[in-house]
């Protein structure tokens, strides 16, 4: 059986299922207290989500790292949008 990674659209390759709840779980643990023994905790709820998709199987390590970047760009860019002072042009 196969399925779509989360977000994928028509064009995107399918892939067999992933890992069992189970092992999908022990996968989270593992990620989890590897974070917390480095002093790290994943708090953004759409990094927790990029990571259960990855111990799911439900998306690569790469598609993971991927979809991470664009979402660290796009928060930046609403960031930078936020806090540039709107120009004004002279008189």
């Amino acid at each position: 059986m196969t399925q779509l990674a989360a977000g994928a659209d028509e064009h995107a390759v399918s892939r067999p299922l992933g890992p069992s709840t189970d092992e999908a779980e022990q996968n989270l643990s593992f990620a989890r207290a590897a974070l917390g023994a480095a002093g790290h905790e994943v708090v953004d709820d759409r990094l927790r989500q990029i990571l259960t998709d990855r111990a799911h199987g439900l998306v690569s390590g790469d598609e993971a790292r991927e979809i991470a970047l664009r979402y660290f760009d796009s928060a930046q860019t609403m960031t930078d949008s936020a806090t540039t002072p709107p120009t004004t042009s002279p008189e």
